[in-house]
């Protein structure tokens, strides 16, 4: 297949940390998204191109069976059912069903989410959560042919938003904790990551399902307009989202679907009932680090539900303006590939977010950025006439 610049690009960073000492083929959330991602990489390429990888990665932890402790532990078995898919190894299989059954057996907080914590007095909802939760629970569901347990899976999303997303702001905090009733972190503050990363499940079930779940179609048309709120003028996204003044720069839900207008100034009339001159800041440059893979994520979850009609489509310019300003921020050292800009993941972000927007370290290559670029890329390329 003829490939772009940009897929070349990314196939190359690839190929970096793949063959890094550094990348760590641990049993976590940040390799699942990476594995899972060159997994579709593989698939568009029609290759086999990282499948020696994902095998080592699996067979490994089929002779380690992974300790599961908390929901994290269940978001890498994505990346052996892909495999199990590729080679039929019903190794693969039987892991994939003791994480499933681990989450099904895993206690339940009120609304029947899962409880972040195994055998555990202390409860709590995580947003990340809702890839090992929601997905596998839909792709266990369907697999099975259980309609009870597809219908649970449906579910999970709205009732996470119910308890995560705020009503206001129409964004996702890090956390709930059913018992005291609180949600990190305090105040209008939200991270990127929480968000990107909940868009990103959401579109990966609604897609699934042939979009025709109206609550989920619903909570994606609401984030995604939210999140765009949040936009620096040159396409890139700041890790923490502060929910404090007026906006420059938005989208409007409008005929049921979200809008884009581009940046410029505010703007007073009134578009698909919604003032502009009520809604939060953008162009926030300064008030927080970039994140260039929260950029990537929101690219391919543009990219993909406006070619899907669910969003409109000038949300597919935004996703190419944040996914070229992710792009662009690559480092290329001496052929040493690296993605330097996105915010190392750290549990003070989530109570003390602005002391954190002050010292945030940041990683090269984080496997989860790796793997936000790399699903940005495959929408890309698919619209590649953009």
């Amino acid at each position: 297949m003829v490939r772009s610049e940009e897929l070349k690009k990314i196939i190359a960073l690839c190929d970096f940390v793949v063959s890094s000492d550094e990348t760590k083929t641990d049993w976590t959330t940040d390799f699942a998204l990476f594995g899972y991602a060159l997994c579709k990489l593989d698939a568009y390429l029609k290759e086999d191109r990282y499948y020696m990888f994902l095998k080592s990665f699996c067979d490994r932890h089929i002779k380690e069976k992974p300790y599961l402790d908390n929901i994290d532990c269940a978001a890498p078995s994505l990346v052996v059912y892909e495999m199990y898919k590729r080679t039929g190894n019903d190794e693969y299989l039987s892991l994939v069903k003791s994480v499933l059954s681990f989450l099904e057996r895993q206690s339940k907080t009120s609304g029947d989410a899962v409880n972040r914590f195994k055998g555990s007095m202390l409860r709590a909802y995580y947003t990340e959560n809702l890839i090992p939760c929601a997905y596998l629970s839909y792709i266990r569901a369907k697999d099975l042919n259980d309609e009870d347990a597809l219908r649970q899976a449906i579910r999970l999303p709205k009732i996470y938003a119910d308890y995560l997303m705020d009503k206001k702001d129409d964004l996702f905090g890090h956390s709930y904790w059913p018992d005291a009733k609180i949600r990190l972190p305090f105040g209008r503050n939200y991270t990127g990551r929480d968000n990107a990363l909940a868009l990103f499940a959401l579109t990966l079930i609604a897609e699934g399902e042939d979009y025709i779940h109206k609550d989920i179609n619903g909570l994606i048309i609401r984030l995604t307009t939210s999140f765009f709120k949040y936009r620096n003028v040159d396409g890139s996204y700041n890790w923490l989202f502060k929910n404090k003044r007026r906006s420059e720069t938005t989208g409007f839900i409008t005929g049921g679907k979200s809008v884009y207008l581009g940046s410029g100034s505010p703007k007073s009339e009134e578009i698909g009932g919604i003032e502009t001159s009520n809604l939060p800041i953008t162009h926030s440059e300064g008030r927080a680090p970039k994140d260039a893979a929260i950029a990537a994520y929101y690219a391919a979850c543009c990219l993909k539900n406006s070619a899907a009609g669910i969003i409109d489509e000038g949300y597919a310019q935004a996703g190419k303006d944040a996914f070229l300003n992710a792009l662009n921020s690559l480092v290329n050292e001496s052929g040493a590939i690296y993605l330097p800009d996105v915010s190392r993941k750290v549990f003070l972000q989530n109570i003390m977010p602005n002391l954190f927007s002050k010292i945030n370290a940041k990683t090269r290559n984080s496997l989860y950025g790796a793997a936000g670029l790399v699903f940005a890329a495959l929408e890309y390329d698919k619209r590649s006439g953009l």
